[in-house]
């Protein structure tokens, strides 16, 4: 038999093709920075009016003028090869007595003596770029050149203007390329040792798992063809390395720079660097690096990230040159304690330091939105500078609700009803405004005139409430705050800023309603089908690879998650041992949501006679933290001497750390979790740390109006309507609104979290789902194939089910 990595064998023959880098004109023009971080956005303005007003400039120019002036140029150095390029927003050629003059416009509502030297620096930076390249072009001797800021609401134009040579613009242009050329230089050359290390890779372990062959192996064929690989195999399997490993050995063959592994959650996070930390034993030129979100990184979390208030942010780029040194001297991973540690001993922001060493990694393990989300894509990468990128999508099904919650916003009542109190003293001023937004909000309360907890409302009934919004964000531009704002308010500017930029992509996407309750107002702009956007994000990808134990049916989640017909789909059957899970579904006990309080004694009933079966280790998973916590109450009364761990809303990760630490191989504990929480995936709890998982209720999440405008955008006239997916797959079966919207979301939560009990070949456990809609045969049809699934209807057949089944385990193979 082969070696694990004799299959995915990196070439021997010298590497053909070297480094190639694409920068923009803005990202030449910002490559080295200086001074302080300043978080604060500085000129509120929406894309939406930055093109308006672009597009009403651009038109008042008249004859000759050429807007959009593509330029270009690129550097070659031996094998790699760096290229820049870029759009001036307008060109008009010599005539008459009149220069030739390239224009950039900026939309400010910002007074321009407001805006820091170094951003203008970086403007005027952008225009020598393009003023260089379009006399390089047109063979001119000089060119003027016009900064133009200008006001979006009164369309005043603040223009700075100079005039200079080819020669003189040359210099400055070269003198601008040197660093970048340097660095680039310097990545080029570990690019080039790095892959011809990378042939040298081997399987970390002695051999693959069961399926984990399968999956490395079409990961490695889909790597070399620039392909989308989408990946269904069980929970346990090793989908993070079979993942990981392959595309790592494809580097040298597809001349990709960076990969990027992307998750959800934290626990997703944790498998990636676990995967990378057995690579890393091989002491290869990998360097990779988590990105921790900002709110977890920061040593400042209570300060504005402001130079006035953190020493951090103070100097932050004046810093960062040595740190980036140490970086590119230690290969291996940086994770957030490392990361810490660098930051301390150079007194900068570990957010921000995560951000700028980022460009010198091969592998970067993220969040979703890194990716995704218009307002935190990494735009160093996906938009300023542009390589070729690897994508890794770690358990692929939570890009459903992650995508529509990235793609939505919202604005609360009483948040700006908190800031006017907050601001009353400090910035009265505010007032004014914060009193605007508050009646417009009354005022769209009033002409819905109904008293329904959540109504639809049109775009257009938006409308004032956007105007308010906006003049509320101008205000802020004007405000001198050398205190600083108020949380309040601050949570005001972002939420209103992002509120206007999604109002403004508002399509068939999205379903807008208020929400009203205890004297709150809430404004949402809900996308209910992320399929289109997230489109986006794949676009920036040269490979990728999506993997998950729930990725069924494919209609649902190709239509979805927006996957056409480019992606290839591949399911891996379970290697582990169909008679070491028994999966006994309860069907006497009703526990919708009108029968539950009912249900609790029957409840604890049937979980003690669960736990009984055998000794070990147990988890309970509820519908809801209402739920869990009824249930809890009663449980504590019932056994007041039986220790009971339950999951708690907003658990730190140390606390969820100390939660699964609990449950040892020789532990006996009961948890109580909520489906589709923290514990319900990414926990790995093998062996004997779990004996079974009871899963209480289908999990159907309450009607509301975002999901049943899904359900009716999935409808067609006759009642169903066939998805992008499905009409290029003839084979697939039609979905139904209501199953996308509500039932589908439901059961992929229950696989997840059934998946929790068989991890390994040698694990062996129960599921038991309670609930009589599991009988219902679409329902069982969509449970796992190797769920053995037995029906029960009493405390009593239970016990027996459990002791034919503990009794089968202890017996030799």
């Amino acid at each position: 038999m082969s070696t694990p990595d004799t299959a995915l064998s990196a070439p021997k023959s010298p590497i053909a093709l070297g480094l190639q880098l694409k920068f923009s004109v803005g990202a030449i023009a910002a490559f080295t920075p200086s001074g302080d971080i300043n978080a604060r956005i500085t000129h509120q303005t929406s894309a939406m009016e930055g093109m308006q007003t672009h597009q009403r400039v651009q038109r008042s120019r008249g004859p000759g003028y050429q807007k959009e002036k593509t330029v270009r140029t690129r550097r070659s150095f031996g094998r790699h090869e760096m290229s820049i390029s870029g759009r001036a927003d307008g060109y008009h050629p010599a005539e008459r007595e009149q220069l030739a003059w390239v224009e950039e416009i900026k939309t400010t509502r910002m007074p321009i003596e407001r805006i820091p030297d170094s951003v203008q620096q970086q403007h005027h930076n952008q225009l020598v770029l393009y003023g260089h390249l379009i006399c390089e072009t047109e063979q001119l001797c000089e060119i003027e050149l016009r900064l133009n800021y200008v006001n979006p609401d009164s369309a005043v134009e603040t223009v700075i203007t100079s005039v200079l040579s080819a020669e003189a613009l040359a210099e400055q242009f070269e003198a601008l390329l040197e660093p970048v050329v340097t660095w680039f230089n310097a990545r080029a050359e570990w690019f080039q040792s790095r892959n011809i290390a990378l042939q040298a890779l081997t399987f970390p372990f002695d051999d693959f798992r069961p399926g984990q062959r399968q999956i490395a192996e079409a990961a490695y064929r889909s790597s070399l063809q620039d392909g989308q690989l989408l990946l269904q195999a069980p929970t346990g399997l090793g989908k993070s390395m079979a993942s990981l490993f392959p595309t790592l050995k494809s580097l040298p063959k597809t001349q990709v720079e960076k990969i990027f592994y992307l998750s959800a959650k934290t626990a997703g996070q944790a498998s990636a660097e676990d995967a990378l930390a057995q690579i890393h034993t091989q002491r290869l030129p990998i360097r990779s690096l988590t990105i921790t979100a900002k709110r977890k990184a920061c040593f400042n979390p209570e300060q504005p990230c402001d130079p006035n208030y953190c020493d951090y942010a103070k100097g932050y780029f004046d810093r960062l040159p040595r740190a980036l040194e140490e970086v590119r001297k230690q290969p291996g991973h940086w994770d957030k304690m490392r990361l810490e540690a660098l930051a301390q001993a150079h007194q900068v922001c570990p957010f921000e330091l995560s951000l700028d060493a980022a460009r010198e990694m091969d592998v970067i393990v993220c969040d979703y939105n890194y990716l995704f989300s218009p307002s935190t894509r990494l735009k160093r990468f996906f938009e300023e500078r542009k390589g070729r990128y690897s994508v890794l999508l770690d358990e692929l099904h939570n890009l459903v609700d992650r995508g529509q919650d990235m793609f939505s916003a919202e604005v609360q009542k009483h948040q700006f009803q908190a800031a006017k109190k907050e601001s009353r003293v400090v910035y009265p001023t505010c007032v004014r405004y914060l009193n605007q937004v508050n009646r417009a909000f009354l005022a769209l309360n009033k002409s819905l005139g109904s008293i329904a907890s959540e109504i639809e409302v049109s775009a257009e009934a938006l409308k004032p409430l956007c105007t308010r919004l906006q003049q509320f964000l101008t205000h802020l531009e004007t405000l001198e705050a050398p205190q600083g704002l108020p949380a309040e308010l601050t949570q005001c500017l972002f939420d209103a800023h992002r509120f206007l930029q999604v109002f403004d992509k508002l399509n068939d996407d999205y379903a807008t309603f208020v929400l009203d309750s205890q004297n709150n107002s809430t404004v949402r702009l809900a996308c209910v089908h992320p399929g289109q956007q997230l489109q986006e994000g794949y676009a920036l990808a040269n490979t990728l690879i999506g993997f998950s134990a729930t990725l069924s049916p494919k209609a649902y989640y190709g239509d979805l998650l927006g996957f056409k017909t480019r992606a290839r789909w591949l399911k891996v059957p379970s290697p582990f041992a169909a008679e070491n899970q028994l999966t006994l579904i309860a069907t006497h006990i009703p526990v919708s949501f009108q029968h539950r309080s009912k249900a609790i004694p029957d409840l604890l009933s049937l979980m003690t006679t669960f736990v009984a079966g055998k000794r070990g280790n147990y988890l309970v998973f509820f519908p809801s933290y209402a739920f869990l916590e009824d249930v809890r109450a009663a449980f504590e009364t019932m056994f007041p001497d039986t220790s009971l761990h339950c999951q708690t809303r907003d658990m730190s990760d140390q606390a969820v750390k100390a939660f699964t630490d609990g449950f040892t191989e020789d532990s006996e504990r009961l948890g109580f979790a909520v489906m589709g929480g923290r514990f319900a995936e990414g926990i790995d709890l093998k062996g004997q740390r779990l004996s079974g998982a009871m899963i209480i209720s289908l999990g159907l999440a309450p009607k509301t109006l975002a999901q049943d405008a899904l359900s009716r955008r999935m409808h067609s006239e006759a009642g169903t309507k066939l998805s992008e997916t499905m009409a290029v797959d003839p084979r697939a079966t039609p979905v139904n609104g209501y199953d996308v919207a509500y039932r589908y979301p439901a059961l992929q939560r229950v696989i997840q979290t059934g998946g929790r009990v068989i991890r390994s070949e040698n694990d062996q456990g129960i599921v038991l789902l309670v609930d009589p809609r599991f009988n219902a045969a679409d329902n069982q049809a969509y449970l796992p194939e190797h769920w053995q699934t037995k029906i029960i209807h009493s405390s009593k057949e239970l016990e027996a089910g459990l002791e034919a089944f503990w009794r089968s385990c202890e017996e030799p193979a």
